[in-house]
C-alpha cells in the first residue's frame, strides 16, 4: 500500500493524479450548446417573446453563457435532461394537487386538519437531489419540510389520513430521475 505524502493535499475523487493530462480550458460541445439554449429560452420568457428584445438578447445571452461557462468547473452533478422534462408534469400535477388539497381542508366548515410531525427516511444521498427534495416535500398535499436530522428528514404534515409517504416516495423517484446516480436511483 503506497503511503500519502502529509506535505501534498490527498487528491479528491474525480480529480486528476498528478502529471496526467487535463482537459482545462476545452468544453462538451453539447455542454456549450446546452447553456446557450438555456438562456435563450429564459431570455425568451422574460422577454414574453418579443423579436426587437433579440438586439440586446443575443449578446445578453452569449456574454452571460461565456461567464458561466468561465467561472463553472465540471464538477457539479450530472442533470438528465429527460428527468427534467419528466420532472416538469409531475412538479405541476403535484402543485395543483398540493394546492387544492389544502384549499379543500382549510375552507372545509369541518376544519380536517391534524398537524402533526413524523420522519422520512431519505432515500437520495447527494447535496443537490437532497436540497432540491427539501425545496419540493411542500408540493405533497399539506406537508412541509421541518429538519434534517442526518439521513432522516422530519416532516410537518396536516393530517395524516392521507398517507403522504407513498408521495414523498414517488418525489424522491422524480427527482433521483433528474440526478441519475446510483447513489440518488431510490
Amino acid at each position: 500500500m503506497q503511503r500519502q505524502d502529509p506535505r501534498r493535499p490527498a487528491r479528491r475523487s474525480g480529480e486528476p493524479a498528478a502529471g496526467a493530462p487535463t482537459t482545462a480550458g476545452r468544453r462538451d460541445p453539447a455542454a456549450v450548446v446546452a447553456t446557450v439554449a438555456g438562456l435563450a429560452v429564459l431570455w425568451w420568457v422574460l422577454s414574453e417573446g418579443a423579436p426587437a428584445s433579440w438586439l440586446v438578447g443575443i449578446p445578453a445571452v452569449l456574454a452571460a453563457a461565456w461567464a458561466f461557462l468561465r467561472l463553472s468547473n465540471n464538477a457539479g452533478p450530472r442533470i438528465s435532461p429527460r428527468g427534467v422534462l419528466g420532472f416538469v408534469p409531475f412538479f405541476l400535477a403535484a402543485s395543483l394537487r398540493g394546492g387544492m388539497d389544502v384549499f379543500g381542508r382549510v375552507m372545509s366548515p369541518r376544519l380536517r386538519i391534524r398537524p402533526d410531525i413524523f420522519p422520512y427516511p431519505l432515500t437520495l444521498r447527494t447535496d443537490t437531489a437532497r436540497t432540491l427534495f427539501l425545496a419540493c416535500v411542500s408540493l405533497v398535499p399539506g406537508t412541509l419540510s421541518v429538519r434534517l436530522e442526518g439521513d432522516t428528514l422530519q416532516v410537518h404534515a396536516l393530517a395524516l389520513d392521507a398517507d403522504p409517504r407513498t408521495e414523498l416516495v414517488a418525489l424522491e423517484r422524480a427527482i433521483g430521475r433528474i440526478f441519475p446516480t446510483a447513489e440518488d436511483t431510490p
